[in-house]
């Protein structure tokens, strides 16, 4: 039995990889430019992010800045290869992640701890606390945090496989074993608003040290925001 399953898997790697290339360079070929603008500056900004902040002489989130940019990737990537459930997955760990480290970056010994693995903190408890914070009170913060605690109750909804309306089998782009248009533009709106949501935070608690920046790091931080959200966050 053994030797029969590594022969039909020598057989069959190669195919599987066949069909990832094939479905990868189908789901690029369908992305407008403004999709590839907005998917791929996002998928490096909390790298810009480490950098930034790497600038002031602080390297010690490094290890939380990396797993975040895994994050942003790794949602991409699947999404490429049409893997939507665990694209979302890695979302919602990249909200938690995101606000542990704000959460952190104020609180060592808590940072200690949670390195031990002996400090847990819940979601609603780490948005409590960014609702308090002098940084970050107001009507804005209230709503980046409204918006970002829907999304993370949705992408929970596909790690625990509430209903198989979060099924991975359940997607058009797997019954079809082809790449799906409105499956991507799903995911694609997600990926976009969950990371712009989580960038604003960061603008608004980090925003003493923003011209302190290098300016690429800089370009790339601000890079998606609108007029509107610039004024939101009192950038103009």
């Amino acid at each position: 039995m053994k030797n029969r399953l590594i022969q039909q898997s020598e057989r069959d790697t190669p195919l599987y990889k066949a069909d990832f290339n094939s479905y990868w360079e189908t789901t690029y070929s369908q992305l407008t430019k403004n999709s590839k603008f907005n998917t791929y500056s996002n998928s490096i900004l909390f790298k810009n992010w480490k950098l930034a902040i790497n600038s002031l002489g602080t390297k010690k989130f490094d290890t939380l800045f990396g797993e975040l940019h895994e994050d942003t990737n790794a949602s991409l990537y699947l999404a490429m290869f049409g893997l939507y459930r665990t694209a979302y997955m890695h979302l919602r760990s990249l909200i938690e992640l995101s606000i542990q480290l704000i959460f952190f970056y104020q609180h060592e010994v808590e940072y200690e701890q949670w390195e031990e693995g002996n400090y847990i903190m819940k979601f609603e408890q780490l948005s409590s606390y960014l609702q308090k914070h002098p940084k970050l009170k107001g009507k804005v913060i209230d709503n980046i945090l409204s918006e970002l605690y829907k999304n993370w109750k949705t992408y929970s909804k596909h790690i625990h496989a509430e209903k198989p309306l979060f099924f991975q089998c359940t997607k058009d782009s797997k019954l079809t074993n082809t790449f799906c248009k409105a499956d991507f533009n799903r995911w694609e709106k997600q990926y976009n608003g969950t990371i712009k949501l989580l960038n604003k935070i960061y603008i608004l608690f980090f925003s003493d040290y923003l011209n302190r920046f290098p300016n690429v790091n800089r370009e790339i931080i601000l890079t998606n925001l609108t007029k509107k959200d610039q004024t939101d966050l009192g950038l103009s």
